[in-house]
């Protein structure tokens, strides 16, 4: 076998590569070479989320401009009835909603509390509490470019398990 100047160089190269990757094993054979991972998994139950009716802020001519109206909130979590769990909820709602006519818009700022404005409200469920009430406000604040008309609009209220 004839070797030329060629063959000589890919032979060491080759060489060198297997005893570098070899060296590179032996060195972490000393490390752990096993992990644990954890999981973790929710299920989110069967909560049950409705509203006793709308937010009426009746005849816009006679209504006070920063007055709070209501209605009741009702959250049941039915997962909770045959079972010994506790759970926490995470109830949001926006920061603004839009009451129109088609023609004019009236900012609405819904809120869990009629002296502080929220947007988060969080309560706790068990088995022998699997229902929470709340009432959820809202106010207009300025009036000055109403124009007749019927007016309608609606916000989400989200519950979700706080985990």
């Amino acid at each position: 076998m004839k070797l030329n100047l060629k063959n000589i160089f890919f032979i060491f190269i080759f060489n060198f590569v297997i005893g570098v990757v070899a060296i590179a094993k032996d060195t972490n054979s000393d490390k752990n070479n096993q992990v644990t991972v954890n999981m973790k998994a929710y299920y989110l139950g069967n909560l049950n989320i409705t509203s006793s009716g709308p937010i009426d802020f009746g005849n816009l001519s006679k209504y006070k401009p920063g007055t709070y109206k209501s209605t009741k909130i009702t959250i049941k979590d039915t997962f909770l009835d045959n079972n010994l769990l506790e759970t926490s909820l995470k109830v949001s709602i926006p920061d603004v909603a839009i009451l129109t006519n088609g023609v004019t818009k009236l900012k609405v700022l819904p809120s869990f509390s009629s002296n502080i404005f929220e947007e988060i409200f969080c309560t706790n469920l068990t088995m022998n509490k699997n229902t929470v009430e709340f009432p959820i406000y809202a106010k207009i604040n300025d009036l000055s470019n109403l124009t007749p008309g019927l007016y309608n609009g609606s916000f989400t209220v989200t519950a979700e398990y706080d985990l």
